[in-house]
């Protein structure tokens, strides 16, 4: 889900707005356009995939007794739709907020793949 909501994501642009790129409008384009509504609507696929992810591995991590990992799962699992949320609650800043919610998820799946690969390694 996360792979192909970022797929959806990159074949759609959003639509200029906030000031950038330079010579946009400074607040948000209303109304969307059709491929900026296709991005927003692949943004949140990939979004909901990765809090799928992050509570899967979650439980994974608690059977193993691994504590410290379940808790970043579960921080990650929060962190990404509280970003969402502030970046709508504060729309001056939401595109610096979307990519602090896009950096949680980006950043966890590299560390699990990190994870898996090493606890490949060892087996």
């Amino acid at each position: 889900m996360f792979g192909v909501g970022l797929i959806i994501a990159g074949l759609f642009p959003p639509d200029p707005g906030f000031g950038f790129p330079p010579g946009a409008p400074p607040g948000p384009v209303m109304p969307m356009s059709s491929h900026a509504m296709l991005h927003a609507v692949g943004f949140f696929v990939s979004m909901l995939g990765a809090i799928a992810g992050t509570i899967v591995f979650a439980r994974r991590f608690a059977a193993r007794g691994k504590g410290g990992w379940v808790a970043y799962c579960v921080a990650s699992a929060v962190a990404t739709p509280l970003l969402i949320a502030l970046s709508i609650a504060f729309m001056s800043w939401s595109g610096v907020i979307v990519a602090f919610a896009g950096a949680v998820p980006f950043g966890w799946v590299a560390a699990m793949a990190a994870r898996l690969r090493a606890e490949l390694a060892i087996g």
